[in-house]
């Protein structure tokens, strides 16, 4: 489906409130109105039962003040009475310039027509046929227009032009006597756009074999002949068709009421040279119009329309519609390069960016109509702004989302996975209020003497064995859902049942230890082979009470737990003998008859007032652990980082 069948409409609406609809467009000096308004019917009647002595009278207090050009943008098309019908004739022939309308009917089924056809008026005839139009001479020059005007204002045909889209099938002239008189200009010579409003004129409008000038043309030849000024015509578009900005600041407009003007209350500037149009309005300053263009709230009226065509050809301010095509590309280019402009930055400063784009974009192409008439659809840009902010707020939303995901799998590698995920979304002022008392159990896990056997060693090789060690630890505590709390030196603390909940937290703690010494056997071993020293483990695991969060202070929190559930697990440890798992009588109680332990006995700990009963687990009946296959997948990536890079010295 095409742009035109799609978007043109919508698109017409919104470029036509924007540009047209311009509450500063100023009407030009040079063209003074006069309203039939509510004034003049309530002292006249209305207009259709006026005597024709009313507009002769107007028209020789115009002509007595040296009027330009007589315009009368009203319906002229039956005789009234003989002597009113007379007077105004006289009058027309005396003054020599004055134009009238005469109404095109077009036939609205061909595709070729898109011009204006008037609604069925009172008093109107039917189109006359085409003898009532006669031939014109040599030079264009047709009856209706004075012979003794010494005006060539119906132009020849341009052989290059397609005149026939502009057909007419009928003409409403005025009054036969009239016709003689005045000159005679089609009205209705406009194209409707497709949101019903008027934006394009015609020059001429072809019937019978003929071009008949349009009203608004014959009103400027007649202003420009009267000056000593060239007459201009605008080059027109494909459609042979020139465009206009519509004045719709009608307080701009020069207006005087027909009843004033009958009663001399006027000034004689009002009138000499200029052009003087005399139509319906109401008390808004519209007409009352037996021509409706109707686009949303807002009646374009006949002779306001009027007056801006005539305006754009004194002033040479022709408007030109830009190919969508070109508005399009033009359009995605800028927009693109506003899209990199607000890459990557804060969604408000992208909203606020694009919004002050979209003004800035109205701004711009109104100044360009209004300044050098070249008239932009706006709707594609706006659709491309709006379109640009969701792509950009979207682009924004998967950025910062990956960007926190990379930030949070980075800081996974210094905090425990679980604690992360735990306080990503806590403000940093609430850190410090999530903790709580929660049953534990903690693992501690230190190498046996390492610290002296490290001082024949090199650095680097230190950090290799840590590495390996502390790789291990964390799969094993990763496989039975275990928190690593933190490395120390060489040891690490490790809690169960915190942050997440755990149907069996005592039983995994004790599993992942003994995942920890079976997983360190080939580490000792190599170390052996390597060194010819000999290193193991010892692990102590207690169960209970403690105070798990986040202790510290604003800009620098640690997650962890405390109490003496804590202190008595690190002191089992620190009694382990190489390749001993201790667990206090806590555990022990809860894991009876699921664990093989021999009964170490009561054992006086560094900071505690009583003996602690202590036992050694000698073996224990595992099922899968609920992580194996995360513990297998890092202890493989772990496998291959190792073969690719070691420490050098």
């Amino acid at each position: 489906m095409s742009y035109s069948q799609v978007l043109r409409t919508p698109d017409e609406y919104v470029t036509n409130y924007i540009y047209t609809y311009n509450p500063f467009s100023k009407a030009d000096d040079r063209i003074t109105l006069i309203s039939i308004d509510s004034d003049t019917t309530d002292k006249y009647g209305d207009y259709s039962n006026w005597d024709r002595s009313l507009l002769s009278e107007a028209v020789d207090i115009l002509s007595d003040n040296d009027a330009a050009a007589i315009a009368l943008d009203v319906d002229l098309s039956e005789n009234k009475t003989t002597e009113g019908d007379a007077a105004l004739v006289s009058s027309c022939k005396e003054a020599g310039n004055v134009i009238a309308i005469a109404d095109a009917s077009f036939d609205t089924h061909d595709d070729h027509s898109d011009m204006s056809t008037p609604e069925e008026k009172p008093g109107s005839t039917e189109p006359h046929d085409s003898e009532n139009i006669e031939a014109a001479d040599d030079n264009n020059n047709y009856d209706y227009i004075p012979k003794d005007s010494n005006m060539n204002l119906a132009k020849p045909a341009d052989s290059s032009m397609d005149w026939s889209t502009h057909s007419a099938i009928g003409i409403t002239f005025p009054y036969d006597d009239l016709r003689d008189v005045v000159t005679v200009g089609i009205s209705n010579a406009m194209q409707q756009s497709d949101d019903g409003s008027i934006r394009s004129a015609a020059l001429t409008v072809n019937y019978d074999s003929r071009q008949l000038d349009s009203f608004a043309s014959l009103v400027y030849s007649t202003y420009q002949k009267s000056q000593g000024l060239s007459i201009e015509y605008p080059s027109l578009d494909n459609n042979n068709l020139f465009g206009f900005n519509t004045i719709t600041n009608f307080s701009s407009y020069n207006i005087i009421s027909f009843k004033d003007l009958l009663s001399e209350n006027y000034s004689a500037s009002d009138f000499n040279n200029k052009i003087v149009m005399i139509g319906e309005l109401s008390d808004e300053g519209k007409d009352e119009p037996y021509f409706k263009f109707i686009n949303s709230d807002y009646m374009q009226q006949d002779i306001t329309t009027q007056a801006s065509i005539i305006q754009a050809l004194l002033n040479n301010t022709i408007k030109i519609d830009v190919s969508p095509l070109f508005s399009s590309i033009l359009y995605a280019v800028l927009i693109f390069i506003l899209y990199l402009a607000t890459a990557r930055r804060k969604s408000i400063f992208t909203t606020i960016f694009y919004v002050a784009s979209c003004i800035c974009t109205v701004a711009v192409t109104d100044t360009i109509y209004q300044q050098a008439g070249y008239r932009f659809l706006l709707l594609i840009p706006l659709m491309y702004n709006i379109l640009s902010i969701i792509c950009s707020l979207m682009q924004n939303l998967l950025y910062t989302t990956y960007e926190k995901r990379k930030m949070e799998n980075t800081f996974k590698m210094y905090v425990d996975s679980h604690v992360v995920d735990q306080i990503s979304d806590i403000a940093p002022l609430e850190l410090a209020s999530v903790s709580m008392r929660k049953k534990v159990a903690v693992l501690f896990v230190d190498i046996r003497g390492f610290t002296s056997i490290s001082e024949s060693l090199e650095p680097e090789e230190v950090v290799e064995v840590l590495n390996e060690y502390f790789s291990i630890v964390y799969a094993s505590i990763m496989a039975w859902n275990g928190t690593l709390d933190k490395f120390i030196g060489d040891a690490a603390m490790a809690i169960f049942n915190a942050p997440d909940d755990l149907d069996d937290y005592i039983f995994n703690a004790v599993c992942a230890a003994d995942d920890i010494m079976k997983g360190f056997i080939p580490i000792r071993n190599n170390f052996r082979e390597k060194f010819n020293r000999d290193i193991n483990l010892g692990i102590g695991i207690n169960s209970g009470d403690a105070i798990v969060g986040n202790i510290g202070c604003y800009g620098r929190y640690d997650y962890t737990a405390i109490g003496d559930t804590v202190n008595t697990a690190s002191r089992l440890e620190s009694n382990a003998k190489p390749g001993q798992i201790l667990i206090s009588s806590s555990v022990f109680d809860n894991l009876q008859g699921r664990i093989d332990v021999s009964h170490i006995g009561a054992l006086s700990l560094k900071g505690k007032s009583s003996a602690v009963e202590a036992y050694m687990i000698e073996s224990i009946t595992k099922p899968d652990a609920p992580n194996d296959l995360a513990r297998k997948g890092f202890l493989h990536e772990l496998h291959l980082l190792y073969t690719k890079a070691k420490p050098t010295r």
